[in-house]
C-alpha cells in the first residue's frame, strides 16, 4: 500500500529535500518556453493573466531574481589599471606559503611571469 503522503504544517519549515523535489517538479524550461512563444505570438490562444500570473510564481521559486545593485567607489582608493592589478596580484602570490600557491594556481587560473 502507498505510503500517504505528509501534509505540510503552515507553522514548520519545509526541510531542504521538500525544497528540492518541489523545484524538480516545476518544469521551468517548459514556462519559459510557452512565454517565448506568448511573447512570439506563436500560440494558438495567449496566456491568460491568471497563466501569465502562475507562470510569474512559479519561476520566483526556480529562478534567482535579478536585482540592480549600485556600485560605487571610495573617492581615497586610488584606481589602478589592470596591468598594475596583475603585478599587484603577482607580488601577493609570491609572497604565498608554498602550498597556498597551489592551492591558488591549480587549474592554471593565474599565471605567473617567471
Amino acid at each position: 500500500m502507498p505510503r500517504k503522503p505528509r501534509l505540510l504544517n503552515p507553522n514548520e519549515l519545509p526541510t531542504k529535500r521538500q525544497t528540492d523535489k518541489a523545484r524538480l517538479a516545476i518544469k521551468t524550461s517548459w514556462i519559459v518556453r510557452r512565454l517565448q512563444q506568448n511573447f512570439a505570438g506563436e500560440l494558438d490562444e495567449p496566456l491568460t493573466p491568471s497563466q501569465l500570473k502562475s507562470a510569474e510564481l512559479l519561476l520566483a521559486r526556480t529562478m534567482p531574481v535579478l536585482q540592480s545593485v549600485e556600485v560605487t567607489q571610495d573617492p581615497e582608493v586610488p584606481k589602478i589599471g589592470p596591468h598594475e592589478a596583475m603585478a599587484q596580484l603577482e607580488e601577493y602570490i609570491k609572497e604565498l606559503p608554498e602550498h597556498r600557491k597551489q592551492q591558488l594556481l591549480s587549474g592554471n587560473l593565474i599565471e605567473l611571469k617567471a
